[in-house]
């Protein structure tokens, strides 16, 4: 039998994760403002690839490294920039799998270095579309720290990708 203390500490412990979550969400606002900010200040791509790389890894200060892979003019995805503490001497293109999900499905992705990738992952792969079209991929790596980012970090940079792309689109515009 549930006693009057405990089902009044349950009903008390819903408003409290539902205000929690709402303070996650303001941050996360407020976090996706500041990349707005921080990237809309240039039509330059160069300069706007490296805003965006060290606007990310500010959000993500654990991650290894962050590279942001664009469609040339014969339509070849290569890398256009990387940056970060710990940047591979070798930096590897996309694994095909990615490449699928993310380029032709069009979702993000949350690899994982252990077996479930319930908990978190090692990477993220996010598309970047504007007006339909994939443009590129930016990638966040933990490289060697395990599964550091959570479904709530996809989300964030998701957020972070559509403006991107809006903003890579403009300087294709303005080159």
């Amino acid at each position: 039998m549930v006693s009057t203390l405990e089902a009044s500490d349950h009903a008390l412990q819903r408003p409290a994760r539902a205000l929690v979550q709402l303070e996650d969400a303001f941050d996360d606002l407020g976090t996706l403002y500041s990349f707005m900010q921080a990237i809309t200040k240039t039509i330059d791509r160069g300069e706007l690839l490296h805003l965006a790389g060290t606007k990310i890894l500010s959000i993500f200060p654990a991650a290894s490294h962050v590279s942001v892979f664009l469609f040339n003019a014969d339509d070849a995805l290569r890398l256009a920039h990387i940056a970060g503490p710990r940047v591979p001497a070798q930096p590897m293109g996309l694994p095909d799998r990615v490449k699928e999900a993310v380029i032709e499905r069009r979702t993000a992705v949350l690899t994982s270095q252990t077996i479930s990738a319930s908990r978190g992952g090692a990477d993220m792969y996010v598309p970047m579309i504007d007006r339909e079209e994939v443009l590129g991929v930016i990638h966040v790596s933990a490289g060697d720290q395990g599964d550091i980012f959570s479904r709530a970090d996809l989300d964030l940079l998701k957020g972070m990708a559509a403006p991107a792309a809006v903003m890579l689109r403009n300087t294709r515009t303005h080159a």
